[in-house]
């Protein structure tokens, strides 16, 4: 029986949207020390952490987060709204010293990530880890300055990891609080992985942060400093918008906080909601636009996804994430060459977009296999540890017929991420074709324990039993057919002709029989003599 293949809109929204399955099923289980000692972790990181207190024109304090230094001649990580609103800031130390802050390096400002720079030299500074092996289950602590109290710690897990058109998010059970954005998130082995981002507290708390990884990009050209002088009225505001001290009634940025937070845990519906009520609030926050497009792309309202990422392109021109998300919305409605000439200028303005790479990727494999190929290869060069680059490449391979090169793409992809069941999937699929039946049955094991609904995916029990039944191992087969049997209940005549070949095999002519009468009773005419004629040679 042939098997089905991925349709190319899947491959594409594996590349471009993870979250629709979780990018973790389960916790991954790790090899971590019994009992870190977190207070030397801590005591390590503490000297290279601070608090950024930022103030307005009269020099009356803003607001205040953590921030943390990457670079010993003071060049440091902060969250962007933290000092979106800054005229100046000033970084203090737990050991008393104080920096002012000479201004901005870059931003991200749809990541909620800056980079900025103190006048320092000799700095302690943190070092950062790799973000895309983070898995929930993992134990994670963070260092921040709650309420401007200084270097607090707590650790905690990662309670999920998903990879999201407007981009990764990392939900944490670290207590965090205000003042905490822009601290750094600690692996066990002292690395940074995670930068702490938002708190919601609507119905319980819910601890955001952003992948380390992230920033990354922003630290590959570091320029000239900024100053951190912002834009007067809020209507003209190329960040976030400005949080009024006062208390009372939602802000624009509130709501896009929580709109961001329903799309994290896949309500898009109420992230529609709030989004347009940030919207109504300020037209002009670019960020909401492009959070919009995506929660409409994920409840199939494509045309306005479409609208709303060239509205946030119109605010903010030249922003490849967004680029990289209006690119979705023409592929999602079938207008494939408009997707790759977006991608294509996303490239021009940032040639190590390994996202844009991603997608052209994708997007190139109607018909431009080599193309695609090529793309897929340069995303894996700039962002290694990205599994579905992987899994994506050898589903090309696959369709190309290429099972070796398949194979070993999928067996990366489970290197990179071993609990994505699809590559399991995928990999024992290819094994089947190519006869090896013994590698394929633990693969398809492997996808049944970690697919929710594997249980009920009648055609990978049907390829399991043929798998069972090539072996000689008939009894395992015939267990297999059956299951297929109970979901599918005498309407799949394939699986009642195989279940007759293997108790045929096994010598019970009666059970071959039965299964000779079942398809007697579905009309199969053809298969019912087959399995007659060996039944009565």
């Amino acid at each position: 029986m042939a098997r089905t293949r991925w349709p190319l809109l899947a491959v594409l929204v594996w590349a471009l949207a993870a979250a629709m399955a979780p990018a973790c099923y389960g916790g991954q289980k790790s090899a971590t020390p019994a009992a870190p000692d977190l207070s030397a972790l801590a005591r390590q990181a503490r000297p290279a952490i601070g608090v950024l207190v930022t103030f307005d024109a009269d020099g009356e304090p803003l607001s205040q987060g953590t921030a943390f230094f990457v670079r010993a001649d003071g060049v440091g990580i902060t969250c962007y709204h933290v000092l979106s609103d800054a005229t100046s800031a000033l970084m203090r130390m737990e050991n008393g010293a104080s920096f002012p802050v000479e201004g901005k390096l870059a931003a991200d400002p749809v990541r909620d990530l800056a980079l900025f720079k103190v006048a320092g030299k000799d700095l302690p500074i943190v070092s950062l880890g790799d973000s895309s092996t983070l898995a929930p289950g993992q134990r994670v602590v963070a260092v921040t300055a709650p309420e401007g109290l200084g270097n607090t710690v707590a650790d905690g897990l990662v309670s999920a990891v998903r990879e999201l058109p407007s981009g990764s998010v990392v939900q944490v059970t670290v207590p965090l609080s205000a003042g905490s954005s822009g601290g750094p998130i600690f692996d066990l082995s002292g690395r940074v992985v995670a930068v702490a981002a938002a708190v919601l507290t609507e119905g319980q708390a819910l601890n955001f942060a952003i992948p380390i990884n992230a920033a990354k990009p922003l630290l590959k050209d570091v320029g000239v400093a900024k100053p951190l002088t912002p834009p007067k009225k809020p209507g003209d505001l190329k960040g976030l918008p400005r949080r009024p001290r006062s208390p009372g009634g939602a802000r624009a940025y509130d709501l896009w906080l929580r709109g961001r937070a329903a799309e994290f845990d896949e309500h898009y519906q109420s992230a529609i909601g709030y989004l347009q009520a940030a919207l109504d609030k300020d037209p002009s926050m670019y960020q909401a636009h492009c959070c919009l497009g995506v929660s409409y792309l994920f409840v199939d309202r494509c045309q306005e996804a479409l609208l709303e990422f060239r509205e946030s392109i119109r605010l903010k021109p030249n922003d490849t994430n967004v680029l990289n998300r209006l690119a979705l919305a023409y592929c999602s409605l079938g207008r494939y060459q408009e997707a790759i000439a977006v991608e294509q200028e996303a490239l021009r303005l940032q040639p190590d977009d390994a996202y844009a790479h991603e997608n052209l990727g994708s997007f190139s494999s109607l018909g431009r296999d080599q193309e695609a190929i090529a793309e897929y290869k340069e995303a894996i060069r700039l962002s290694p540890g990205n599994a579905y680059d992987h899994l994506n490449l050898g589903n090309l391979y696959d369709a190309l017929g290429r099972r070796q090169e398949a194979i070993a793409e999928y067996k990366e992809a489970i290197r990179l991420k071993p609990e994505e069941p699809l590559a399991h999937w995928t990999l024992a699929l290819n094994y089947s074709d190519m006869g090896l039946y013994q590698e394929a049955i633990p693969e398809y094991k492997e996808y049944f324990r970690l697919q929710p609904d594997g249980s009920s995916d009648s055609l990978s029990r049907e390829h399991l039993g043929d798998a069972y039944r090539a072996l000689g191992r008939y009894q395992e087969a015939i267990a297999e057919y059956e299951q297929v049997e109970r979901i599918l209940p005498r309407t799949y005549a394939d699986v009642h002709y195989k279940v007759g070949l293997a108790y045929l095999a096994l010598g019970n002519r009666g059970a071959a029989l039965e299964e000779y009468h079942a398809l007697e009773d579905m009309h199969e005419s053809e298969l019912a003599e087959k399995l007659h004629e060996l039944l009565y040679p």
